[in-house]
């Protein structure tokens, strides 16, 4: 169970770099508006966030062997987790609420 846990984990975190790479390149030819500019601002700082705190869950990985790694490792998982969802509110508030990476801007 542990191995296809951290199995997951290294996973993630490697889709999530390429969830990353799309994301910016999306940014980039996007017509970004006021109304929504904050909100983006949001999603893009939770999912950097996410993703530095899994790396740093895969290298506090190594050092297990120490109490205060192993405490650490499930702490930064728990941010990861909650910094996930965070960012996951904030992709569907710019999906539903501003029409954003839809044929249906609000305006």
């Amino acid at each position: 169970m542990q191995v296809a846990g951290q199995f997951n984990i290294r996973f993630g975190f490697w889709c999530a770099l390429v969830t990353l790479s799309v994301g910016f390149l999306a940014v980039i030819n996007m017509e970004v508006k006021d109304k929504f500019r904050e909100m983006l601002g949001y999603h893009m700082l939770f999912a950097f966030s996410t993703v530095t705190l899994f790396g740093a869950a895969l290298i506090l990985y190594r050092f297990r062997q120490k109490t205060w790694a192993r405490v650490m490792y499930h702490l930064v998982l728990v941010c990861g987790l909650f910094s996930i969802l965070a960012t996951g509110y904030c992709g569907g508030e710019l999906v539903h609420r501003f029409g954003v990476a839809t044929l249906h801007l609000t305006d």
